[in-house]
């Protein structure tokens, strides 16, 4: 046979009683319970002023309402961020990676192309053009090396960094 439980004393409530006081269902009772907001004296059983007082320090819960706060201002500002990428990009002030790497590697081909030509144009001497030409293919590998190493970190969304020049001694 089962035990039946002892009368409510004074200032005292069952779980209904305690919900409808302060308007709120038997599941959200048990969670401020478990977080230690209202103090449960049994089974079924807690002080009306535990419930009342318990549910206003939930209310005025700094740390809980910071939280809430710092995520609804993370959301607005990844919303805000989405729509500030997307008008960037209608307005064709934002340039995808893609579309630029084929651009620079025509312009740095059209560069070499130009620069090849340079050691003729400016002198017929063949040891000054042969060593003009050497300089110039080794600044234009440094160039190409530089290149590569944008487009495949631009390819792979990581930091671009480019080799700081040397100076010359």
């Amino acid at each position: 046979m089962a035990k039946e439980p002892a009368p409510l004393g004074p200032g005292e409530c069952d779980t209904a009683t305690a919900c409808r006081l302060i308007m709120i269902t038997a599941p959200w009772l048990g969670k401020l319970v478990k977080d230690g907001f209202v103090k449960k004296l049994g089974t079924n059983r807690y002080r009306v002023i535990d419930v009342v007082q318990g549910y206003i320090n939930w209310l005025k819960d700094e740390n809980r309402r910071a939280t809430i706060t710092k995520s609804v201002s993370r959301v607005q500002e990844a919303r805000a961020n989405e729509i500030e990428l997307r008008t960037a990009r209608e307005k064709r002030d934002l340039i995808h990676v893609d579309d630029l790497i084929p651009l620079f590697s025509d312009v740095l081909g059209m560069l070499r192309s130009e620069l090849s030509g340079l050691p003729a144009a400016v002198t017929r001497d063949p040891e000054l053009r042969a060593k003009v030409e050497k300089e110039l293919d080794v600044r234009i590998a440094k160039v190409r090396a530089s290149f590569d190493a944008a487009s495949k970190a631009a390819e792979t969304r990581s930091t671009i960094v480019l080799e700081p020049e040397e100076a010359d001694a």
